[in-house]
């Protein structure tokens, strides 16, 4: 019997192409299965980033038979990973939880 696990860690697939980031995720999905562990489609995300230069076009990425959610920010690893490469909201956000921080010890 295998372990099933109630948890696992963050994972990020990366590709040039669409074509590519699919065959990764169906690979992904294939492996997870052989060891017992559940993907949740409802928590995984696709924040694609084009490249410089490329309109963004919004990646048809599924498991399952099951569309992923296109997001334009998302939670890595306590940084956010914004589509157009820039670290402005990830400033603000960390600056926001410095304040919080600061104004809970007062």
């Amino acid at each position: 019997m295998r372990p099933r696990h109630a948890l696992t860690n963050d994972c990020a697939l990366v590709a040039h192409t669409e074509r590519d980031l699919q065959t990764i995720a169906d690979s992904f999905s294939r492996s997870s299965k052989r060891f017992g562990v559940t993907i949740s489609i409802a928590k995984t995300m696709v924040p694609h980033q084009p490249a410089p230069g490329m309109p963004y076009i919004s990646p048809n990425i599924y498991i399952d038979g099951q569309r992923l959610a296109n997001v334009e920010k998302s939670p890595y690893l306590g940084s956010t990973i914004d589509r157009n490469g820039n670290i402005d909201s990830e400033i603000n956000i960390r600056i926001g939880k410095a304040s919080a921080a600061y104004g809970a010890l007062t």
